[in-house]
């Protein structure tokens, strides 16, 4: 009910347990007591449940009003709130550490292959020294595809499509996509894995999640060191 965004206030010590919206299992309800918890008002981010807001019993022992608890929803909803925006400046601080290393990194990859079409252009360079460069050129035009497509994975709108799938090949993939990342710093990447894993889950999301985890490991890990 909580999850569904049905009901916004659960009663741990009701009257009239019938009367409620939600009737929890009594093993909830045990938990939620020894909590000392007499109320449970959800907090909801992103149109999800991400956890309760409980309430003890009051100092004088009296019971909760109506506008007592009208004003611990309003506190839940601002609760709720604020978890979100937390979770947005994650995400934003995230895309701006990445933003800002693929910007570094693409200016660096760039470099050679404007180097090549410009001694390409004006033909002063030895033919040897073009040939030299065009190797370096198409390797890095190789690995900016590289970050476009790894780009591209965390940016599009995605509805959630839930499948059995492997986790083991989705770890590679992730690392595949990472690839010019991890080797700009010069660093190893192994993948410890049983064979096989097969998952209930989301592959783009959870392709996503790993991303991000491999992400924050390159950024730390210092150069030429393993992951």
């Amino acid at each position: 009910c909580f999850q569904a965004g049905k009901c916004d206030t659960l009663d741990i010590h009701p009257d009239d347990p019938s009367g409620q919206d939600i009737i929890p299992s009594q093993p909830v309800l045990d938990r939620l007591k020894a909590l000392g918890a007499e109320w449970a008002f959800p907090l909801h981010a992103r149109d999800k449940l991400v956890g309760l807001l409980l309430i003890g019993r009051r100092r004088n022992r009296g019971p909760y009003c109506a506008e007592d608890l009208q004003r611990l929803r309003l506190l839940a909803r601002h609760v709720g709130a604020a978890v979100d925006r937390l979770l947005l400046a994650d995400e934003l601080e995230l895309v701006g550490r990445m933003s800002r290393g693929m910007a570094h990194d693409l200016q660096s990859l760039l470099m050679p292959i404007s180097t090549f079409l410009q001694l390409a252009h004006t033909g002063e360079a030895p033919p040897e020294s073009r040939t030299e460069l065009l190797p370096v050129a198409l390797k890095n035009l190789e690995t900016i595809s590289a970050y476009i497509r790894q780009a591209l994975v965390f940016t599009r709108r995605h509805a959630p499509q839930f499948r059995r799938a492997r986790l083991d090949l989705l770890l590679r993939r992730a690392v595949e996509l990472a690839e010019a990342q991890w080797r700009q710093k010069r660093l190893s990447v192994r993948v410890r894995a049983p064979q096989e894993v097969m998952v209930e889950m989301d592959e783009v999301l959870v392709l996503r999640l790993i991303g991000n985890l491999l992400a924050n490991a390159i950024h730390a890990a210092p150069t030429e060191s393993r992951i």
